[in-house]
């Protein structure tokens, strides 16, 4: 039993370690590539990808027309 708890806890790690560094690749590109840009490509995004852009690019007019066009897609 404690092997099995031991082999999933590890699966876990590397899986944790792995969606770590995703993570930090996709930050370090957000901050490389224009906001703007980024923002307007995952209004695409099937589902809730319209939600972003939507909310957190207020400001900008083309992600606020983006997020709509993604919206009714």
């Amino acid at each position: 039993m404690k092997d099995k708890i031991r082999e999933i806890y590890a699966k876990i790690q590397v899986a944790y370690k792995t969606v770590k560094t995703f993570i930090i690749k996709v930050k370090v590109y957000i901050e490389e590539v224009d906001r703007e840009d980024f923002y307007s490509a995952v209004a695409y995004a099937p589902f809730i990808g319209w939600l972003f852009p939507l909310y957190i690019m207020k400001d900008s007019p083309r992600c606020q027309e983006n997020a709509k066009q993604g919206l009714f897609l």
